[in-house]
């Protein structure tokens, strides 16, 4: 169980202050141990987050006085197995927000925000690891072969949103893709050289309230060849790479309801990583 106290004080020419009203958040979890393999958990529990300073005094320099604090119930459940080879960890939820904070532009392209009312937020989240092949053989060429896989399935609307005289009630909720996947695969020779390669997919996602206009789904692959050494107690690794190997076209960062459709901005095409790490 948590106590939230939460206050502005703005200093200037003349001094205002935003007083929140004081928030309890309780939380109760459990889980069960079926065996060694499986485990069963759930949860229910109360978030409240206060609008933060960027929020109450954005960039219109406006101090917006009547911007309240999100609070909602969060409904989880899950189920995890492992074994020597194998994780899998499926968890659903149900999000119930109310007075959700949503981005806004005015007319000059600055940006503001305003309570939208409630949302309905349900979604499975599923993570997959697993190891094709682990020897430890010194002449062997490989060492490891293992692939994962994230995923994250949403439903996220709108229950009551009504902003100048629009209804956006049922409409997907803004700036969240209804999918998005995370695959990869890692291997692992012997003499401590090692491959890598990730693929990400996002799936499309509303740009505006009113969901005229979708960002569309994009795939990005990623590659990496990488070798460690140890020198006494220090590792050193060395990674070079390529990031969006196939030189996706898409946008990174939208601008939500953006004025005269301006949500776009430009990401990276096909580009090289170098990295080095030491560790003592």
């Amino acid at each position: 169980m948590s106590y939230g106290i939460n206050k502005y004080n703005f200093k200037g020419n003349s001094s205002l202050e935003i007083d929140f009203e004081p928030q309890w958040t309780p939380r109760l979890a459990s889980s069960l141990k079926l065996n060694r393999k499986f485990l069963l958990r759930a949860s229910v529990s109360r978030g409240y987050s206060p609008p933060t300073t960027a929020e109450v005094r954005p960039s219109n320099n406006l101090i917006y006085t009547g911007l309240n604090p999100e609070n909602g119930w969060n409904y989880e459940a899950g189920i995890r197995f492992k074994n020597e080879r194998l994780k899998v960890d499926l968890s659903v939820f149900h999000f119930k927000l109310e007075q959700a904070i949503v981005r806004q532009i005015d007319i000059s392209g600055a940006e503001y925000f305003i309570n939208s009312g409630k949302t309905k937020q349900n979604g499975i989240e599923l993570s997959v690891n697993y190891e094709i092949l682990r020897q430890d053989a010194a002449r062997k060429i490989i060492n490891l072969i293992s692939v994962f896989n994230s995923t994250t399935i949403n439903d996220f609307k709108f229950v009551d949103y009504i902003s100048a005289q629009n209804n956006y009630s049922g409409n997907d909720l803004t700036g969240v893709p209804n999918n998005v996947f995370v695959s990869g695969l890692f291997i692992e020779f012997q003499k401590r050289f090692s491959l890598s390669l990730l693929h990400n997919y996002v799936g499309k996602l509303p740009l505006n309230d009113a969901n005229e206009t979708y960002a569309s789904a994009y795939n990005l692959f990623q590659i990496k060849f990488g070798k460690s050494f140890l020198l006494g107690k220090t590792a050193f690794s060395i990674d070079v790479g390529v990031d969006n190997l196939l030189n996706e076209r898409y946008s990174l960062g939208n601008d939500i309801n953006a004025l005269g459709g301006r949500y776009y901005n430009a990401a990276a095409g096909r580009n090289f990583i170098i990295s080095a790490k030491l560790k003592m």
